[in-house]
This record gives structure tokens, sequence and C-alpha cells, in this order.
């Protein structure tokens, strides 16, 4: 008898995620948008923003491993959603946030080359 009844609240629920598609999309990115809005908020003190260069433009920030493990991070997590693992793991420390640019900044001047660091020593500052 249970089997029936999970099997119809199966179909029902099919159904109504059909009926109902851009109703629970905007939901669903809603929430999205307010938990990540959240922890950006919880990882600059309520500032909203880039914590190198200051730029306030939601769109554009992002939260970054400070110590560079976000890969090795990334594949041990269980969650998709590095906003829904912190907020659930107590905003642990160990996380920043940066705009794109400058999390992106920050990776290439990890994979500097010799002949790179020669060049950023002739012009100056990336």
């Amino acid at each position: 008898m249970t089997n029936s009844r999970k099997y119809y609240q199966r179909i029902y629920q099919r159904e109504y995620r059909k009926k109902h598609r851009s109703k629970i999309l905007m939901q669903n990115n809603n929430n999205y948008n307010r938990l990540r809005k959240e922890v950006i908020s919880y990882y600059s003190d309520k500032k909203m923003y880039c914590a190198k260069c200051k730029i306030d433009d939601l769109e554009v920030l992002t939260i970054d491993h400070i110590n560079n493990e976000g890969s090795v991070h990334r594949k041990n997590m269980k969650s998709s959603s590095i906003y829904a693992w912190l907020k659930k793991s107590n905003f642990p420390d160990g996380f920043q946030v940066l705009c794109h640019n400058c999390n992106w900044l920050k990776e290439r001047a990890r994979h500097l080359t010799v002949k790179d660091f020669l060049l950023k020593q002739e012009i100056g500052e990336l």
C-alpha cells in the first residue's frame, strides 16, 4: 500500500513541477541570491565589497579561499554550492570576498613563470 502511495506522490510531484516550472525556478533563484548575499555579507563584515579593490557590485563578488586550496575543497565538498556549504558549516574561517577580477589575478599570480616574474619586475605590478 505504501509503495502505491509513494508512486502516486511521485507522479503528482512530477506533474506539479511541470505545471509550475517557472514559479519553482524563480523561487530557487531567489533563495540562491538571498543565500549568496548572506554569505558575502558575513565574509565582508556586512560591507559587501571586494577585500582588494573595494568594488561593491554584488554581481561580481565571489568567495575566495584565502589559502588557495579551493580546488581540493570543491572535490571534497558534498554540496554543489559553496554558499550553502559555508552557511551549513557555520561560516568557517579561511574565506574572503573578492571580485572576479581580483580572484583571477590572485590565481594568475600563483602561476607566474620566471619570464613573467622578470616582466613584472620590469613593468611593475599587474
